[in-house]
């Protein structure tokens, strides 16, 4: 038997990534997303688990727009088969639930093609995952974007999981486009 699987990690453990907009909101929630540190306190001295997405007017925004997104740079080209995002809500502090997060993947950084929006945001104040799973794509380059639903957005941890090869012992070649991966689900490509 040639079939190659993978033996599936964090890809995106301790990889560079960069930030929408203005970049950073303030030099205090500027955590980094990559470093396998997982935020569940929001308390003085912990601000620098945490990275914020911000929308206003009265500072550089890096959601203009409400959309704000983190592109890592994976440094090589892995097969993905999932990915999460550790994120709080804490509505005093005007930091509300995001309306949506979405992963992008490329082969290249120039070229994006959505993959899937993740699941399991949650309204009440809480640390909580969102989740993207079954995603058996081909990526050099993930980008994450949120939606925010108010002023902020307040993330700690962005996990993509892959390795080298097919995922999960699978025989077809992962899924390189948006196209087949509707065909697939659909039966058909979009008009």
């Amino acid at each position: 038997e040639d079939e190659e699987v993978i033996e599936i990690s964090n890809v995106a453990l301790d990889k560079e990534y960069k930030v929408s907009g203005a970049g950073d909101y303030v030099e205090t929630y500027v955590g980094n997303l990559t470093d396998g540190i997982v935020g569940e306190d929001l308390s003085e001295g912990k601000e620098a688990i945490w990275y914020a997405l911000y929308h206003n007017g009265d500072r550089p925004n890096n959601a203009p727009d409400k959309l704000g997104y983190f592109i890592i740079d994976l440094e090589d080209t892995y097969t993905l088969t999932s990915a999460r995002v550790h994120m709080t809500n804490m509505t005093p502090w005007g930091i509300v639930p995001p309306e949506a997060v979405t992963a992008y993947v490329s082969l290249d950084g120039n070229a994006y093609e959505e993959i899937g929006s993740f699941e399991g945001i949650i309204a009440d104040d809480d640390f909580y995952w969102v989740n993207l799973e079954n995603i058996n794509v081909k990526a050099k380059y993930v980008k994450i974007e949120v939606k925010l639903g108010g002023t902020f957005a307040f993330v700690s941890e962005v996990e993509i999981y892959g390795g080298k090869g097919v995922a999960g012992g699978s025989t077809e070649e992962p899924k390189e486009d948006l196209e087949a991966l509707l065909k697939e689900a659909l039966g058909t490509a979009p008009a």
